[in-house]
């Protein structure tokens, strides 16, 4: 009898040694692996609007962002999907295991986005229910030109007609509705508009770039960003007087 009790002690220890062996691997698992293929941590984290526009959500309201890494090799890769997603005041809004925020109350968050130590971050603001001057929009959200003068017009669209906004520059090299210099932009009408403005040909050897907010009176602000690039040559000419005798010179 002590036989069979013996065989089946040893059957039980050699199955619980496979049975270990093949749940081992699944411990090594890590979670926040990039989806990218790219097994190595990346140097930088970079997150975004998945979509153009700006930053902002309404309150019971989404938002999609994305993170995108980049490597020491200069590769990029799509992370959102694998990324550790966190919000700094979830009382405001929430952020999900895919980069999804859901507006709670107005207000601002910081979202961060991280794989392993590197993360990136996308400054968030929660605007009022929809019904407000929230919900506008840019025709464009940036744009960019040579060297050489610019000249672009984008539109603002607004979901009532009360919403009353001005245009503002922080560069005095675009010039804001045919006025040079001009930093400020009043339509002098709210609802729906259009800012026109002129970029002053660029004769540094630097690259150079300015933004222009189109503000509203509920607080709400858009972006519409501008870079130019540098010239790509510059010199300089001195004026030098010289009298010369009946005789000639050089």
């Amino acid at each position: 009898m002590s036989r069979p009790s013996g065989l089946h002690h040893r059957s039980w220890g050699s199955s619980l040694a496979v049975l270990i062996v093949a749940l081992h691997p699944g411990c090594s698992h890590n979670p926040s692996a990039p989806s990218d293929g790219n097994t190595t941590s990346p140097a930088r984290i970079d997150v975004a609007r998945a979509t153009d526009g700006p930053l902002h959500v309404s309150v019971a309201q989404t938002l999609q962002l994305k993170a995108v890494a980049t490597y020491s090799d200069g590769k990029v890769g799509d992370v959102t999907s694998s990324a550790l997603w966190r919000s700094s005041d979830p009382s405001i809004a929430v952020v999900g295991t895919t980069g999804v925020v859901q507006a709670g109350k107005t207000g601002a968050v910081d979202v961060t986005a991280s794989v392993g130590s590197v993360f990136g971050v996308a400054h968030v603001d929660v605007g009022g229910a929809s019904g407000n001057c929230a919900a506008s929009t840019l025709s464009s959200y940036s744009s960019s030109f040579t060297a050489l003068t610019g000249i672009v017009r984008f539109g603002i669209v607004t979901p009532f007609s009360d919403c009353r906004w001005t245009a503002t520059s922080d560069a005095s090299w675009l010039a804001l509705d045919h006025v040079e210099g001009g930093v400020f932009y009043d339509p002098g009408q709210s609802g729906d508009g259009s800012v026109f403005y002129i970029a002053a040909s660029n004769n540094s050897l630097l690259p150079r770039t300015a933004r222009i907010a189109v503000a509203f009176t509920d607080g709400t602000t858009l972006d519409h960003r501008v870079s130019q690039t540098a010239a790509t040559c510059a010199y300089n000419v001195d004026l030098v007087e010289q009298l010369l005798g009946a005789a000639g010179g050089t």
